[in-house]
């Protein structure tokens, strides 16, 4: 980023990212695909709420990636506390390959073997591998330590290999 950016030209730069992660979170934390623009802007709101939080000229993506995750967790919460479905048909869930054309080339059994996972597990797989963050950005966005990332994706990565090996 350019150091004459101000903090809310960094947080604009990286818009599409955001959109791109909010819509793979939804995905994957089975919530309709009509909250993705409710939890950017949420997102974008607590940014500049609490820009006194964020240092200019860091990782903005990280940092508005991480408040777009704990967006989704609360949303998630109070939709499973009101007494909402956990999980919502095939057919209105968010459609990742609108917004992440990587995840619309996977393969079915990619899919299914990714729904195996837990939905943390599942997320720092498709952040890691689908939406192509790094270790570090990926544990700062949701809010785990990097080893214990390190040891997630491995626990993961065993799991998908057993369910694709077993397809065979």
């Amino acid at each position: 980023m350019k150091e004459s950016m101000t903090v809310e030209e960094e947080f604009l730069a990286v818009k599409p990212q955001v959109i791109k992660t909010a819509g793979a979170l939804v995905s994957k934390w089975g919530l309709g695909r009509d909250l993705v623009d409710d939890i950017v802007q949420e997102t974008y709101y607590k940014a500049i709420k609490y820009q006194k939080n964020y240092t200019l000229g860091t990782n903005p993506r990280a940092y508005l990636n991480y408040i777009a995750n704990n967006v989704v967790i609360d949303m998630y919460r109070t939709k499973k506390r009101k007494g909402f479905p956990e999980h919502i048909p095939a057919e209105e869930a968010y459609d990742l390959a609108d917004t992440t054309p990587e995840m619309g080339e996977l393969s079915d059994e990619m899919k299914n073997a990714l729904n195996l996972l837990s939905p943390v597990n599942a997320q720092i797989m498709m952040l890691q591998y689908v939406l192509d963050y790094s270790i570090e950005e990926v544990a700062l966005i949701t809010n785990i330590p990097e080893g214990t990332v390190k040891s997630r994706m491995f626990r993961a990565r065993q799991t998908m290999k057993d369910y694709l090996k077993s397809k065979q």
